[in-house]
């Protein structure tokens, strides 16, 4: 079974915001909101906006994927 995260790498405009996110954490971290829009946008070349990304990771901070803190991200 192929990683989903390998797949970002082969074909990036399949892949979701949430993964993207994720992915971006994983390389680096702690990054702030703007840090990870900056990263997603560049490295996946998507037209994503910064209300959007804000928006996903503070439904995954609810949702407890992502834990708003000086661990993972850093709030602003």
């Amino acid at each position: 079974m192929i990683n989903e995260l390998y797949l970002s790498k082969i074909i990036p405009e399949r892949t979701s915001t949430r993964q993207k996110i994720i992915h971006a954490l994983g390389e680096q971290w702690p990054l702030s909101t703007k840090e990870i829009h900056m990263k997603i946008t560049k490295q996946y070349n998507t037209n994503v906006s910064y209300q959007a990304t804000h928006k996903l990771v503070k439904e995954m901070s609810e949702e407890n994927v992502l834990h708003l803190s000086k661990f993972w991200i850093r709030c602003e």
